[in-house]
């Protein structure tokens, strides 16, 4: 399922469920969150882009941005490559937490942008979409897993 969102909507993440969204124009934001259970060690939150540039902002301070949404401007931890993005929390560090929701914001850098998102725990399962690449990080010191089903 496709979700195109506007600049209310806020979607939740599940941990490891990829979700498929669509931004028209740019300069819009799509906003998501994600509540980090207390025995993760890490949390990726990872975007592949499938049409045009989006850019990644995620904090945990609620009074980051508007309404406490991370920005260009606000933001704890961001990833702006000319294409996919991922960031990996860990969350023993002095500005993540365990548990508490990470804000997310993906912005659209040009119109018609299309990709996935998700944010996967370091002892979550990440689901892969059919037809969908995917992007993810893995550091020295992590394993990821990941799901994908196949119709008989």
């Amino acid at each position: 399922m496709v979700h195109v969102v506007d600049e209310e909507t806020k979607l939740a993440l599940a941990d490891g469920e990829e979700q498929e969204v669509s931004l028209s124009k740019a300069g819009q934001y799509a906003y998501f969150w994600y509540a980090a259970a207390a025995d993760a060690a890490s949390v990726e939150v990872a975007v592949t882009a499938l049409e045009g540039d989006p850019d990644l902002y995620v904090s945990v301070n609620s009074s980051w941005g508007e309404a406490g949404w991370p920005t260009r401007d606000a933001w704890t931890w961001r990833s702006t490559e000319p294409a996919s993005e991922s960031i990996i929390i860990h969350t023993d560090g002095a500005t993540a937490c365990v548990p508490c929701v990470y804000r997310i914001s993906v912005y659209a850098w040009t119109d018609d942008v299309r990709f996935t998102i998700s944010a996967t725990s370091t002892e979550g399962v990440r689901r892969l979409l059919d037809g969908m690449p995917a992007s993810a990080g893995v550091d020295g010191t992590s394993t990821r897993y990941f799901r994908y089903y196949v119709s008989s």
